[in-house]
């Protein structure tokens, strides 16, 4: 059987800091562990400036009517998911 359905594991090989391509396993998990160190123990600058728009006011009821619609929508016995529009 051909294998073009197949999803892509990962790579061959990694670059490391020192530029040169990692083929083993170990290696590439040394690699991998490098980059993840250096990316997680870096500061990033930040200069403490955050605007975002106030909210206030009463939070919208939901209507009956609303409710009904969305309940005629579902189907017996089966359970709402993220893929499943209700509105």
């Amino acid at each position: 059987m051909k294998k073009d359905g197949k999803d892509v594991e990962g790579g061959r090989c990694m670059r490391g800091s020192d530029e040169r391509l990692n083929f083993s396993e170990k290696d590439r998990g040394r690699v991998w562990k490098e980059h993840m160190e250096r990316i997680m123990n870096e500061e990033n600058e930040w200069d403490q400036n955050m605007q975002a728009d106030l909210v206030e006011g009463p939070v919208e009821r939901v209507g009956r009517e609303e409710v009904v619609k969305v309940l005629g929508k579902m189907k017996a016995e089966k359970a709402a998911g993220p893929s499943v529009e209700m509105c």
